[in-house]
C-alpha cells in the first residue's frame, strides 16, 4: 500500500481544527483517520485531536492483539473488527464529552470522525458526521459514507436535491458528532479494494468546495499519493479555501 495525508489551514481560518492520523498495525494493514473539530477555534482543535488520538490508539492496540497478518482473518473477523471500530469510536466520544463536561470553556465541543482500516483487500470504514470516504476503482468514483447532516436529511426526504444542498445556508449543520452527547452511534461500511484502486478520506473543507468529478480527475492521475493530496488541497484553496482542508489518499 502507498499512502499520504496532509492537513491545511486554508485561506480564511485562524487555526486548523482538522487533524488526521495514519498508523500501520502490521504489514498489510493500515489505519487512517480524519477528524474535523467544532466548537470554537481552541475547542474544535482540541476535540479533533483528542478524538483522533483516542480512536487510533485504541483501534491500533486492539487490532495488533487480535491479528498479526491479513492471513489471520476468519469468518468471525468482520463482526469482531466492527466491534473494535465501535469501541474505539465510543472511547473517542467519551474522552471528548468528559473534557467538554468538566471544562466550561470547552462546553459543546465535538468533532466529526471518518476512519478506515485496511487489512489485505478488505476495508472497514466508520463514520460520524460529514467528513467522507470515497473509493476509486475501474468502475468509477463513489462516495462510500453517508453524511450525518441537516442537508442530507433534507435530501433523504426529497426536500432538496444534491445540487441544492451544495449551496444551502444550513449545509454546515451536522446531526451526529463525536463528543456532543454521552453516547454516539457510528455507521460502519465494508468494501473490497483491488490492486491499483484507492480510497480518499477528507474533511468537508475539501468535498464542500471541490466537485466530485474534479476530485475523481485527480484520483485517477498517474502521480504519487502526495501529489494527489497536494493538488486536491490546492483546488479547495482555488475555490475559496474558507475552511480547513484535510485529505488522506491510500492506494492498494
Amino acid at each position: 500500500m502507498k499512502y499520504y495525508g496532509q492537513s491545511d489551514i486554508g485561506l480564511v481560518r485562524s487555526e486548523n481544527q482538522d487533524t488526521f492520523n495514519i498508523q500501520v498495525p502490521f504489514e498489510g494493514a493500515l489505519i487512517s483517520v480524519v477528524c474535523d473539530g467544532m466548537g470554537g477555534a481552541a475547542s474544535g482543535a482540541l476535540a479533533a485531536s483528542l478524538a483522533c488520538e483516542a480512536f487510533t490508539e485504541r483501534l491500533n492496540n486492539n487490532i495488533k492483539a487480535y491479528i498479526n497478518s491479513p492471513d489471520d482473518l476468519s469468518q468471525e473477523s468482520v463482526q469482531i473488527i466492527d466491534k473494535m471500530l465501535t469501541d474505539a469510536a465510543e472511547l473517542a466520544n467519551t474522552v471528548v464529552y468528559e473534557k467538554a463536561s468538566h471544562e466550561k470553556e470547552h462546553k459543546g465541543m465535538g468533532t466529526t470522525l471518518v476512519a478506515s482500516l485496511v487489512i489485505g483487500k478488505f476495508v472497514y470504514v466508520i463514520n460520524i458526521g460529514d467528513s467522507r470516504l470515497y473509493r476509486r476503482t475501474s468502475l468509477g468514483f463513489t462516495q462510500i459514507t453517508r453524511d450525518h447532516s441537516y442537508v442530507q436529511a433534507l435530501i433523504d426526504i426529497g426536500k432538496i436535491s444534491v445540487e441544492e444542498a451544495t449551496h444551502h445556508p444550513n449545509r454546515n449543520i451536522i446531526t451526529r458528532a463525536v463528543g456532543t452527547n454521552p453516547e454516539v452511534v457510528p455507521d460502519i461500511y465494508h468494501i473490497i479494494i483491488g490492486e491499483g484502486e484507492s480510497i480518499l478520506l477528507c474533511s468537508d473543507g475539501l468535498c464542500g468546495y471541490v466537485e466530485a468529478d474534479e476530485i475523481d480527475r485527480v484520483m485517477t492521475g498517474d502521480v504519487s499519493e502526495k501529489d494527489k493530496v497536494e493538488e486536491l488541497i490546492a483546488l479547495a484553496k482555488d475555490a475559496g479555501g474558507r475552511d480547513n482542508i484535510t485529505a488522506v489518499v491510500v492506494t492498494y
